[in-house]
């Protein structure tokens, strides 16, 4: 009885161990994944980063529809979107700093799994490249965390980096061209420093090598780096100058489609290159964002930072001057709005903190006015879109925001597309698919996954001769 009893006793301490351990096992193993949501919780996911080129097809799609869109330069990219694309497509995306870029090449796919902000002001961004090839240039402040997955890898730089990833049917190659990224694979963890190469194939050994071949792509990339470092030159010496402003995206571009001067009564700001007749938010189209409504997608390729930041005001003689004020949030346009019957207009905001009186044009309301399935679907905004309305009814009939419901149309920031443009009809990449003359992969085995082809040359607008504090062409 007494050995049948010490029997009963063992097994109910061996089962009751083997309850405590998986309990504590069960822990263990959901510690992670609750840490993880609760970090999620602690974020913001309000971050928009700027598509700031494209050339050829290029599409998106929001993590919200299931639908697939034609991606204009200046579309605001959030968290969870996708950019892919096509055959001769090509893509650069600009985060706030401007200098952290994400460039994609042809019959490619990346996504933006995070973009967010930690509460310590950090800025947490994590990407994967589903398809092709793409140079990621990142320079982190001192919080800010930046990662790239591709195939089974996560690539993770050391501080400011550069490097080119391809992928081609689960062939992963990493090239740092700048710093140092740290790689974990199934390989395990491998450090890799400028001018390294790494190989990763599916159930073949890990390639490690020194020494990169640049393609026709690798060339164009450097060519716009060099680019976005010569239009940083003083393009004025008053409080705005291109030198001061360069860390944010879209800066740039000021310089080369428009010149800083002095406004009388205003004090500095910058003047666009723009027909006569123009006026702001005048081509475009709004696109319905979740959590900030009705956002402006200009035409022009300088409009992200003038659109977004600051304020407008037209002066007699110069024209339409933009002044940037702040940059502590991203608006999704500057705009004071109007409704009436079948209608719908917009003006933009003007400088409230000037001495003189500004505004538009004498006789003009500065407002732009279209029908109102104009904006509910999303329709491009031209001059052969808009509407005649008296002058005095606009100004009678303002309101704080359109009171019109959004269609799924105008959820999208282009026109829809069926799939992703990678998958539109692209043949597949490989030697055919490189542009003529493309350097050939050395013998030291620096052979690309893909064969990089690039965009057109990047063209630099030549300097202006000074005229009145304003730069203008000679």
């Amino acid at each position: 009885m007494q050995s049948t009893m010490r029997l009963a006793r063992k097994w109910l301490l061996v089962c009751l161990g083997v309850a405590f351990m998986a309990a504590l096992f069960g822990a263990r193993l959901g510690a992670a994944p609750a840490q993880e949501e609760q970090e999620q919780q602690q974020y913001s996911h309000a971050r928009v980063v700027r598509l700031s080129f494209t050339e050829g097809a290029v599409t998106t799609q929001r993590p919200d529809l299931p639908d697939w869109s034609t991606a204009p330069v200046n579309t605001p990219i959030q968290e969870g979107f996708k950019l892919s694309t096509a055959e001769n497509g090509f893509a650069e995306v600009e985060f706030e700093n401007a200098l952290s870029t994400a460039r994609l090449g042809q019959l490619s796919l990346l996504e933006f799994n995070q973009l967010a902000l930690a509460p310590d002001g950090g800025k947490v961004n994590r990407l994967t490249l589903n398809q092709g090839y793409a140079t990621f240039h990142f320079v982190p402040s001192e919080q800010d965390v930046y990662e790239v997955k591709a195939g089974d890898a996560t690539l993770t730089p050391n501080g400011k980096a550069q490097f080119r990833v391809d992928l081609d049917e689960g062939q992963v190659r990493v090239e740092v061209f700048k710093g140092s990224v740290e790689v974990s694979s199934r390989e395990g963890p491998q450090t890799l420093t400028k001018n390294m190469v790494l190989d990763l194939r599916a159930g073949e050994p890990a390639e490690l090598a020194q020494g990169i071949t640049k393609d026709d792509w690798d060339a164009w990339v450097a060519e716009r780096d060099q680019t976005k470092v010569a239009v940083q030159a003083p393009a004025s010496s008053g409080a705005y100058s291109a030198a001061a402003g360069s860390n944010l995206y879209g800066w740039n571009d000021l310089y080369s489609y428009g010149d800083w001067g002095f406004a009388p009564g205003y004090g500095n700001a910058w003047f666009p290159d723009v027909a006569f007749g123009w006026s702001p938010y005048s081509c475009g189209r709004w696109a319905w964002y979740g959590g900030f409504g009705y956002t402006w997608i200009p035409c022009e390729t300088w409009g992200w930072l003038p659109f977004h930041y600051g304020s407008w005001f037209f002066d007699p003689v110069f024209g339409w001057g933009w002044m940037p004020g702040g940059f502590g949030y991203w608006s999704p346009a500057l705009v004071t709005w109007y409704q009436g019957p079948g209608w719908v207009g917009w003006a933009p905001q003007g400088v409230t903190h000037v001495r003189t009186a500004g505004g538009c044009p004498p006789g003009r309301s500065c407002a732009t006015v279209v029908k109102t399935t104009t904006l509910q679907n999303g329709k491009p905004v031209s001059p052969q879109s808009l509407v005649a309305v008296d002058l005095g009814e606009v100004r009678s009939h303002h309101v704080s925001s359109p009171d019109i419901a959004p269609t799924q149309r105008a959820m999208l920031p282009g026109a829809p597309v069926p799939h992703a443009a990678a998958f539109l009809g692209a043949s597949s990449l490989g030697a055919s698919g490189a542009a003529a003359g493309a350097p050939q992969a050395s013998p030291a085995g620096s052979r690309h996954v893909l064969v990089g082809k690039a965009p057109a040359p990047v063209g630099v607008r030549e300097g202006g001769r000074a005229f009145f504090g304003r730069r203008f062409r000679a």
